[in-house]
């Protein structure tokens, strides 16, 4: 009998902890691992923030952020499928030994369903179906956010990108609609980065400008990096998109 308590006993712990688990779930059909933080005041659709990390980081990088954003968002941070070295994932493939950064837009594609498919997951398993979204990202993640916000703008309401910019392919998907001028767009980007340069940002940024949408620009005398000055930037731009 005692035995059989025992069992009880963890079998109820082991429970407890598995709903606790960011992993990917068959069950609840989530196919990325990912942290959350839900409001300190849940309301029901409270505003949902994605944050895309960059080329080898991973979910906690960006997720270091979410106690200090506003206490109305539940901020979800995925891991990327693809598995580089150990804590370290992409959300596609790059080539760097020529000295030249190289991608197959195939790949990038890709990963852009595969987010608007994990995005509609943890909408349909955290009861978020008719939240406000936000897609954001640093990097590799800020160049994912660009394309899905611009390409999927019946889902996103706001995009954040990070030190990103916008792929040539990307262009020739974006579709110039009403649904379109709905979507707010925060770009922020160090004029020292040597990994993506601020020319090639800035020039992202006039072509969506030249046609006829509005962009937030935040640029600093900084390398490829998040500043606090720009953090605090976007902290208060989301704060304003769910006012």
């Amino acid at each position: 009998m005692k035995h059989q308590i025992l069992l009880v006993i963890i079998s109820v712990l082991f429970l407890s902890v598995s709903c606790k688990t960011s992993t990917p779930d068959p069950l609840t059909k989530v196919r990325l691992a990912y942290e959350i933080k839900t409001p300190k005041s849940p309301t029901k659709n409270s505003p949902l923030l994605i944050l895309l990390h960059g080329y080898g980081s991973n979910e906690k990088d960006l997720f270091g952020f979410a106690d200090q954003l506003d206490d109305r968002l539940t901020v979800v941070c995925p891991r990327a499928p693809i598995t580089l070295q150990t804590n370290r994932y992409a959300w596609y493939n790059l080539n760097l030994n020529s000295g030249e950064t190289k991608y197959q837009f195939e790949n990038v594609a890709k990963a852009k369903n595969e987010i608007v498919s994990f995005i509609k997951e943890i909408q349909q398993k955290h009861g978020l179906n008719n939240s406000k979204v936000i897609v954001g990202g640093f990097s590799q993640g800020a160049i994912m956010s660009s394309y899905i916000g611009l390409t999927e703008p019946e889902m996103i309401d706001g995009i954040i990108a990070l030190s990103g910019h916008l792929y040539p392919e990307v262009r020739n998907q974006i579709k110039f609609n009403p649904a379109l001028n709905d979507v707010a767009i925060f770009v922020s980007h160090g004029q020292q980065d040597n990994v993506l340069s601020f020319d090639q940002a800035k020039n992202g940024v006039d072509y969506l400008e030249n046609r006829g949408l509005q962009v937030d620009e935040h640029y600093y005398q900084a390398k490829h990096q998040i500043t606090s000055e720009n953090f605090q930037s976007m902290k208060q731009w989301i704060s304003n998109q769910i006012n």
